[in-house]
């Protein structure tokens, strides 16, 4: 029917899709990288794969160490990013759906 798959076509939405769940890894090396970087001008800034390589069996034995609270406060962390992160919509959903009508209309037409 039209109506389904107008509905199959909107949940291909990225605007619709969920976020993965935090990394501890992830949200850890992050503010390690973050604390090695601070005060550093941009073009001087270690990059994070360079960060890793030379710092692997230090990051990896702090890591270790972590306790479940101290994960979930890097965990934390890394939302509260992700919320004041400003998220800009790359398609109108109202653009959108006018394309899809339009689309059916041309269908409907041949």
């Amino acid at each position: 029917s039209v109506k389904w798959t107008r509905n199959q076509l909107f949940l291909r939405s990225r605007m619709l899709q969920k976020t993965r769940g935090v990394n501890s890894w992830n949200a850890f090396v992050k503010a390690r990288l973050k604390d090695e970087n601070e005060g550093q001008c941009r073009g001087d800034r270690t990059k994070l794969t360079a960060f890793i390589a030379e710092n692997k069996a230090t990051l990896l034995r702090d890591y270790r160490k972590l306790t479940f609270a101290e994960k979930q406060a890097y965990n934390a962390c890394v939302l509260e990013d992700r919320q004041e992160k400003n998220r800009t919509a790359r398609s109108n959903p109202k653009a959108v759906k006018h394309d899809v009508n339009a689309a059916f209309t041309s269908m409907d037409r041949e």
